[in-house]
């Protein structure tokens, strides 16, 4: 090995942080490994181009024979630059993003009230943007104005358009605007988001146009698990059947609402749905003076894809926009004050919104900069809601919710 270099392949990025801990990302099969402070000490310098007989440790050989036994690094002659894998990136190398910029989300606030009055509706929670809310709004657009931006809208290149508020089926006009998205020639994915209980009994799904929709369902663990209300998970499910028979596609989000029901009752229960309807449930967690224990991060399966957009740009932000039922455009429906344009006032608002770059104070909201967040070694595979971080902390860069760090 002497007067050789050794270096991790290009599926394999070193990143360090304080107190010399560092992490591999493994591009190829989405890890992220830890590593101890001695091989820290040690990739740093074969990575910076030491020569194998010059790094300091009388382990290095050892280190070095493992990481080559798993096909992590390699031998070279001379010291070598190789380019990271970047396989399946839509950013250019800078981080910009091109016109028509991509918008995987876009959430449309539907004017319509909701009678159920659940609990957990106004509370913090994990998910927010994938949890039915009630319309708070007292002015709201009219079809006209929905249509105008709907339209601005089908002309970027837009992957997802998600209609929210409350009980939207019952809207007026919820057919006219899901026209305009299905007769597109983008052709974008169309979801509503709101409650099972308004989608029971809801004959208009048998529709043929609903055929072509998706669906984010909510329930919760108080009111389809709990055993005073037993009649209700049968209930659920037969909704959860009717789904299946004329619509797309559903996914679920679960609120965890209550304690008094085991973990065990809980998790069976969510496994029996999972493997019987083959579909996604998101956990949403309440946070709340009795729930210390939250915590507003997740670790993700690293792929080329997700290292790299959350390099440059922030992990849930990023793609996303929002127009509310009073014609504000968010960037985040759960952000209710980060207020970028308004389309009741100016019918151009969307597309002003990208031309003067309202929207990267957002979408480049990478975790590099937030303070909390810049020496992580976890930030290139981490997933957070810097909406609920914004409401507790009242700053755009405020982070309490996370111990990783600690």
């Amino acid at each position: 090995m002497k007067n050789k270099y050794f270096k991790l392949n290009k599926d394999y990025i070193l990143v360090t942080g304080e107190k010399n801990k560092s992490l591999i990302y493994d591009l190829k099969n989405g890890n992220m490994i830890e590593l101890e402070k001695e091989w820290t000490d040690i990739l740093i310098q074969l990575e910076n181009g030491s020569k194998i007989e010059d790094v300091k440790s009388i382990n290095k050989y050892d280190v070095i024979e493992k990481i080559k036994n798993e096909k992590m690094g390699e031998f070279y002659d001379n010291f070598i630059y190789e380019k990271k894998t970047r396989k399946g990136m839509i950013l250019p190398l800078e981080g910009m993003q091109k016109l028509p910029p991509i918008i995987h989300k876009c959430y449309i606030q539907i004017p319509t009230s909701c009678s159920l009055n659940c609990k957990f509706c106004f509370l913090l929670k994990s998910y927010p943007c994938l949890v039915c809310a009630k319309n708070s709004n007292v002015n709201s657009i009219d079809l006209k104005v929905y249509k105008t931006f709907l339209n601005n809208l089908l002309n970027l290149n837009v992957h997802n358009i998600i209609f929210y508020g409350g009980n939207v089926l019952s809207y007026t006009n919820i057919e006219n605007l899901l026209k305009i998205c299905l007769n597109s020639k983008k052709r974008p994915e169309i979801w509503f988001l709101l409650h099972w209980r308004h989608i029971r009994n809801n004959k208009m799904l048998e529709k043929e146009i609903y055929k072509k929709t998706n669906f984010y369902v909510t329930f919760s663990a108080n009111d389809v698990f709990n055993i005073n209300n037993g009649k209700n998970f049968s209930l659920f499910i037969e909704t959860l059947d009717y789904m299946k028979k004329y619509i797309k596609h559903f996914e679920l989000t679960f609120v965890q609402d209550t304690k008094e029901i085991s973990e065990f009752k809980i998790k069976s229960m969510l496994d029996f749905i999972i493997n019987t309807y083959k579909t996604k449930i998101y956990i949403s967690e309440l946070l709340d003076e009795n729930n210390k224990s939250f915590t507003n991060h997740s670790f993700m399966r690293v792929s080329p894809e997700i290292f790299w957009n959350n390099y440059y740009y922030h992990p849930c932000l990023n793609g996303t926009i929002t127009l509310n039922a009073e014609g504000k455009i968010l960037p985040c429906p759960s952000m209710e004050n980060e207020i970028i344009g308004d389309v009741a006032e100016n019918k151009n608002a969307l597309k002003e919104v990208f031309l003067d770059n309202k929207i990267d104070k957002y979408w480049k909201l990478n975790l590099g900069k937030i303070e909390q967040c810049k020496e992580c070694i976890y930030r290139f595979g981490c997933f957070e809601c810097r909406a609920i971080e914004v409401k507790i902390s009242q700053e755009l860069n405020g982070k309490s919710l996370c111990k990783r760090g600690d």
